[in-house]
């Protein structure tokens, strides 16, 4: 979620329903997201439960015709963490309602065996104006009024050694282990101590110094290329950080190597001469991608151009308005590693683990002008993790995904694997 929000997740006192507004109060955005995102939730979990997991209805998501290229899956409604998922028409491989990296191919390469199975990959997409420009509010000139999360998913497949339905149904949390492994990366955040002159007091707390109240985020991201090609470390990996929870982002109107013209957007710090930005597109964002960080050698104001130490080979040369293309601005990059590191204004951030984190895991922090940092805040936890971690490391807050199995091919016989319901009405 790379909004402009005053913090996130969403703070939620045990047990509440919804929050209610008192008249002459202050109205915080914090408010809305977190009704939106209470009866979202109530939604899900209820029907989750209901259904006791993952379930289509009926033929929903059923695989059709050969086991080959042509496999399709038939149009209906797929429950996948409480989410409904639904096709309106048949689903081909090279034919989604939201296309998938060039990656999911049949048979795809990648895997443990030589069976090849076929599964649902559920997440929820966070888009701005700048992604979905309908989102825009005309009558205003054009604000980006609010954000929208949209339900995404994709039908993806990958190795198994499974060799039955029944075996991939009664193995689902080792194979979703596989697909995305649960144990990754924890982070935790703390403020630097202000010592003290006095031998026989204790130390105070030096409490943030930033002048403002900021939203930062770390995430996860490729490393950029060495200068020298030798020292190139597969699967190298930086960590991103922003005081704005990477909001801020400039359009894209074409490239031409390492030259990047922008649409005209308010100028920040970030597009200078050694601002540190990233691309990011459609196909990034559908297809779980993460393009590495890129500095800026020269900006040109008056021309809404900048260059960059590296060229956006993702990005054509031409156009780039099709797939939503832009720069989206970071404030700093730190090292993937355990050991502590400081970030600013007495912030500070250490990561357990950290050869597990994957690309995209991302960690937000509240900070106020009044020294607080709000971590942790157990309260504000997805209900998907347990609440009684032993310390102030704290796992990613997203990106979330559900998985639920489709198919699976073997030997060119399509075996169906899906859960399902029925209706509840009776004839």
């Amino acid at each position: 979620m790379n909004g402009d929000f005053t913090r996130f997740p969403i703070a939620r006192v045990a047990d509440s329903l919804y929050p209610l507004q008192q008249q002459g109060r202050v109205h915080l955005d914090a408010d809305w997201n977190e009704l939106a995102a209470s009866l979202t939730d109530s939604v899900r979990l209820s029907i989750d439960a209901l259904l006791g997991g993952s379930a289509a209805v009926g033929t929903g998501f059923k695989g059709s015709g050969q086991a080959d290229e042509s496999l399709s899956f038939e149009s209906g409604t797929y429950f996948v963490g409480g989410y409904r998922v639904v096709a309106p028409s048949a689903v081909q491989l090279g034919d989604q309602p939201f296309q998938p990296a060039a990656d999911v191919e049949f048979p795809p390469k990648e895997g443990d065996g030589d069976n090849t199975l076929f599964y649902l990959d559920v997440w929820v997409r966070h888009v701005t104006a700048r992604s979905r420009p309908e989102l825009a509010e005309v009558a205003l000139r054009g604000p980006d009024t609010t954000t929208r999360g949209i339900l995404t998913w994709q039908v993806r497949a990958i190795r198994i050694t499974e060799a039955t339905a029944n075996t991939v149904r009664s193995g689902w949390l080792d194979i979703e282990d596989r697909i995305r492994p649960r144990t990754r990366a924890t982070m935790r955040a703390w403020l630097e101590l202000a010592e003290t002159l006095e031998p026989c007091l204790d130390d105070i707390a030096g409490g943030y110094t930033g002048p403002n109240n900021q939203l930062y985020r770390f995430e996860v991201a490729k490393a950029p290329p060495p200068l020298d090609a030798a020292e190139l470390v597969p699967d190298a990996r930086v960590v991103l950080w922003s005081r704005d929870n990477a909001s801020f982002e400039s359009r894209i109107r074409s490239r031409d190597g390492t030259s990047v013209e922008l649409i005209s957007d308010p100028t920040t710090p970030a597009l200078v001469p050694g601002g540190i930005v990233q691309l990011v597109d459609d196909f990034a964002e559908l297809g779980g991608l993460s393009n590495p960080p890129a500095r800026i050698t020269s900006a040109d104001p008056d021309e809404d151009r900048v260059a960059l130490d590296a060229p956006p080979m993702t990005l054509d040369v031409v156009a780039a308005g099709d797939t939503h293309a832009r720069l989206r601005h970071w404030d700093g990059m730190l090292e993937l590693t355990e050991e502590m590191q400081e970030v600013e204004h007495g912030l500070r951030i250490e990561l357990k683990d950290a050869e597990k984190a994957l690309v995209g895991d991302y960690w937000v922090v509240p900070a106020r002008t009044n020294g607080a940092l709000l971590w942790p805040d157990d309260r504000r936890w997805p209900m998907v993790w347990k609440n009684d971690w032993p310390d102030d490391f704290r796992p990613p807050h997203g990106v979330d995904h559900m998985f639920a199995p489709l198919a699976l091919v073997v030997a060119g016989t399509a075996l169906d694997c899906r859960w399902t319901v029925g209706p509840l009405r009776k004839p």
